[in-house]
């Protein structure tokens, strides 16, 4: 790394004193008795495997798989990282795949030998995630990990009062009911079959009722579909796409909504920071038993089946707009 690759955190560290370079934490590594390292799957992880082999630390591994990361690192000049992963850990087969469809290896491989080989230890968010890791490392993954589950600050079931304050803040109509979808539209969110649900539920019939995806729209073909199946509904008006939103704004619609539906499917890991949030707001929102999902409290989400029928996510969503102490419970 260069020092050019830190100016954006020179002027964070006049400011949050707090707040230091990598350039700075390796000069000053010696001064720390423990290291955690957070780890995701994406740029802003940038530089921290290398330094990892260096300063041994532990390890917080959002992201089983750590393809995207270790893409960003090869663009940033940053050696050959996911291709000499990718021939290490999973052999000449996945580097022609990557070669060939660099999405599709990001998905099947997970790329992350070097984390539990570097760390002093790791910690996993859910047990599947755990359970993942055995199958994708070795067993040696259970002596060197341990299961913590992420956390959330805890926040306070909104009253009429704010829940209404909160929907003037954002622009948004005083009554009807209001149902979200917290987090960024992608495939595995399931977000046509959210949308197929909501075109056979009782909610499809109230001129008062909303459904919001709060989060930035898929930018590729993918997105486009869900635009056009929106399109199809006999009132596309009833649902919107927001974009990013600001953490302010996020909480906003946290207290504003009167459910949320959050599904999955094809998990590799990873743990919903949007269904945590929902949960410390006190949300009651509908989930399904993929991945880590399945750990969640029964009591505390409507729990669907992983793979489930059309009609269960329908009626679910019908009771819980029709059942308020249902929701209230929850």
């Amino acid at each position: 790394t260069t020092p050019e690759d830190f100016q954006g955190w020179e002027a964070n560290e006049r400011t949050l004193p707090n707040v230091k370079s990598l350039q700075w934490f390796i000069a000053h590594a010696n001064e720390f008795d423990r290291v955690v390292y957070q780890l995701g799957n994406s740029d802003y992880h940038n530089g921290m495997w290398s330094v990892m082999a260096q300063i041994p630390g532990v390890a917080a591994l959002h992201d089983l798989f750590q393809g995207d990361y270790l893409a960003s690192e090869q663009k940033r000049g940053f050696g050959q990282m996911w291709p000499e992963i990718l021939l290490y850990e999973h052999g000449y087969q996945a580097l022609a795949r990557a070669q060939a469809n660099h999405r599709d290896a990001v998905l099947d491989y997970a790329g992350n030998y070097r984390v539990f080989r570097d760390s002093l230890g790791v910690v996993l968010h859910s047990d599947f995630a755990r359970q993942l890791a055995t199958a994708q490392v070795g067993n040696g993954v259970p002596l060197k990990s341990q299961t913590i589950g992420l956390i959330r600050q805890p926040g306070t079931t909104p009253t009429a009062e704010q829940r209404a304050q909160a929907r003037q803040a954002l622009g948004l109509p005083a009554g009807g009911t209001l149902v979200c979808c917290f987090g960024y539209i992608g495939a595995s969110k399931l977000p046509l079959r959210i949308i197929d649900a909501w075109r056979h539920s009782d909610l499809a019939h109230d001129p008062d009722a909303r459904f919001l995806f709060v989060g930035r729209n898929h930018p590729g073909e993918f997105g486009q579909t869900v635009t056009q199946a929106i399109a199809t509904l006999p009132n596309p008006a009833q649902i919107e796409i927001t974009g990013f939103v600001t953490a302010e704004d996020f909480t906003h619609y946290l207290q504003a909504a009167d459910f949320a539906v959050q599904l999955r499917t094809f998990s590799r890991g990873e743990t919903s920071g949007a269904v945590l949030h929902a949960m410390a707001h006190g949300l009651p929102q509908i989930v399904n038993a993929n991945g880590s999902f399945a750990e969640l409290d029964e009591q505390a989400v409507w729990m669907l089946p992983d793979v489930f029928e059309a009609s269960a996510l329908t009626d679910a969503i019908n009771t819980l707009y029709r059942d308020t102490d249902k929701r209230h419970a929850m």
